[in-house]
């Protein structure tokens, strides 16, 4: 797109490619806009007591003017000067106040920027979107929640576009390669887009009080049919009764007509607004209702308008979005003509003038013409919003790679593959290889050797993949799969579920699907010690059950278990690929206590040793005779 059409993104080469070099990045941008707050607080403050100063003069030239009539023409030249003096220290005064609230939300953006990276969960901003009940995967990889969860590390959209686009992606089937191939495009453009994406995100954090539900009501508006379409007689009645009223007031005072001819027309103002009263308050109170609060919508609408874009996706997005920041303007005016309805002199004109007729006709107008292409042009947004996130999660991790889908793979591979939501000084990568199909990675280990993290790993950079985002890894090639878990379950007091019985409901609901008819893409499960709510000996053969339908069902997963009986069975053992994990434990000495450290590291085989009883040691409660063990 040529430069003519808008603003091209600008790009930033500031960032390196290390999180330090990221985090110093954000450091250094929000120091320059803490300065920009201090100076701008300190003009707003100077402002402040300039327009005290001047309406004091006001008031003492007002004052001068009526006690001294001798001057009174060069009194009320001073008045007039002072109080026009004044009023545009009120402009500059409001003007250096929006440039400092606007700074110090530049800088609190950038400060969250440098959680972000640093994973600094208590240092961003609590998350309002919850994992939906039930979701095939959602609560068990954390992609959404009020800790630690990929939503919170995305969360730079506006609650009713930006939010419901970005769940969809994160929470739903994947769509075909060829979209996620133009997401990525677009998102490693955005990725350096530096400027645009900080804008958008200040926006999108000011329309946050437009929850989605609000959103759609007002859409609903837009979209229904108008009344007054239908009743062209009440819009005619409403511009002729006025002009009748305002000639027969002239007539009246000129005594050509008796008060009675204006009277019976305000009259016949007065039947007209209250036939239609219930219709016209309900026309009017529903958008009053619903509208209200898009104008950080608006100003995205035209931030994304006045900007050219290169990538296909971000262009046509672009083009769909355009006209709807008008639409969103001149909505706007109709309703600051119409805020005023409960005032004295609203009362007073509306029986001469019908302006509450007038105000429904201009807003049945304004249906007419943008109503029903603004819900498009909003979805544009949301999904420029969604892609912004993306581009930063590809910003704040430089080392990150987007991966590549191959139609006819049926295993899952990667190289360094690591969890998105730990810090890169804590987190270890490895290399990983899930399928191929009707085959299973057993991943073996001691307690707190990182099982689990491997599961959430692989599940967490698998929605990022989908989604059209960078993935925690060095190399990822996988096809499209359709995901399930079992990771993190309870038990329903509401219910009446064990932990047993939710657990097994889940992996009835896992081998279902990975037997359904028709299934577009592989299945990939992800299962964590299952069925551990019931005796050793029947969690064996229920186990070895449920993997054997997943096995015989063409399906590919990783498993964990601490019983490695379970790569005993035969079937299994030929369809599984051992992996495992170790610990290492250092011995007391003196004054030194004993110690148990992991390094995280995949190891091919199964594991050789437990720790449960160590474990118990170095917390002081095993017995005495287990000390020596």
């Amino acid at each position: 797109m040529s430069s003519s059409a808008g603003r091209g993104i600008e790009t930033s080469t500031a960032v390196g490619r290390d999180d330090a070099a990221v985090v110093e990045w954000y450091e250094a941008r929000a120091a320059t806009f803490d300065k920009e707050a201090t100076r701008a607080r300190r003009r707003t403050e100077l402002l402040g007591v300039v327009r005290l100063t001047v309406f004091l003069v006001a008031v003492a030239c007002a004052a001068w003017f009526f006690s001294l009539p001798a001057h009174a023409v060069l009194a009320s030249l001073a008045l007039i000067a002072s109080v026009a003096l004044f009023l545009c220290f009120v402009a500059l005064h409001a003007r250096a106040r929006r440039a400092s609230a606007r700074a110090r939300a530049l800088r609190d953006l950038n400060l969250r920027g440098v959680a972000r990276v640093r994973r600094d969960w208590a240092s961003l901003p609590d998350a309002r979107e919850e994992a939906p009940p039930n979701h095939a995967y959602a609560a068990d990889l954390d992609v959404a929640g009020m800790h630690a969860s990929l939503y919170r590390l995305l969360d730079v959209v506006s609650s009713s576009t930006g939010r419901p686009v970005l769940m969809h992606w994160l929470l739903d089937p994947p769509p075909n390669v060829s979209t996620i191939t133009e997401r990525q495009a677009a998102v490693a453009e955005l990725a350096d887009a530096t400027t645009f994406r900080e804008e958008l995100a200040l926006l999108s954090r000011e329309g946050r009080d437009v929850a989605p539900e609000q959103l759609e009501r007002f859409l609903h508006w837009a979209e229904d049919e108008t009344w007054l379409a239908h009743a062209p007689l009440v819009v005619w009645a409403a511009r002729v009764v006025p002009v009748i009223t305002i000639v027969t007031v002239v007539f009246a005072f000129l005594r050509w007509l008796p008060w009675t001819a204006p009277a019976l027309s305000v009259a016949a103002g007065l039947f007209l607004l209250g036939r239609y009263r219930s219709r016209v308050d309900a026309g009017i109170k529903d958008v009053l209702a619903h509208a209200s609060g898009l104008r950080p919508q608006r100003q995205m609408l035209e931030h994304v308008a006045a900007t050219s874009m290169q990538s296909p996706l971000l262009r046509e997005l672009r083009e769909r979005t355009a006209g709807g920041a008008e639409a969103l303007r001149s909505l706007e005016r109709t309703l600051w003509r119409v805020e005023g309805r409960g005032s004295l002199i609203h009362a007073i004109v509306n029986p001469i003038f019908l302006l509450d007729v007038h105000a429904l006709a201009w807003l049945d107008r304004w249906r007419e013409h943008s109503g029903r292409t603004l819900r498009d042009r909003l979805a544009a947004l949301g999904t420029v919003e969604a892609l912004g996130a993306l581009g930063m999660l590809a910003h704040d991790n430089p080392a990150w790679r987007f991966p590549t889908f191959e139609a006819n793979a049926d295993c899952l591979t990667a190289q360094t593959l690591g969890h998105p939501l730990l810090p890169r000084a804590t987190r270890v990568g490895n290399d990983v290889t899930v399928g191929p199909a009707g085959t299973m990675l057993l991943v073996t280990g001691s307690n707190m050797s990182g099982k689990s993290t491997l599961l959430r790993a692989i599940g967490l950079n698998v929605v990022l993949a989908q989604a059209g985002a960078p993935v925690c890894a060095d190399r990822l090639t996988m096809p499209l799969v359709e995901l399930r878990t079992s990771i993190r379950l309870a038990d329903s007091l509401e219910r009446g579920v064990s932990l047993f019985m939710a657990e097994l409901e889940r992996l009835k609901e896992i081998v279902d699907a990975a037997r359904a008819d028709g299934r577009r893409h592989p299945l990939l499960y992800l299962l964590d010690e299952i069925l551990h709510g019931t005796n050793t000996a029947e969690r064996l053969i229920a186990a070895r059950a449920v993997l054997g339908h997943l096995v015989r069902a063409g399906a590919i997963g990783a498993v964990t278990t601490h019983d490695l009986n379970l790569a005993a069975d035969g079937a299994l053992a030929a369809a599984s690929r051992a992996v495992h994990f170790s610990e290492h434990v250092t011995q007391g000495n003196g004054d030194r206590a004993a110690a148990m450290t992991f390094d995280y590291r995949l190891r091919p085989g199964l594991a050789t040793s437990t720790n449960a009883l160590k474990l118990l040691a170095l917390v002081g409660l095993a017995e005495e005779h287990d000390l020596g063990r």
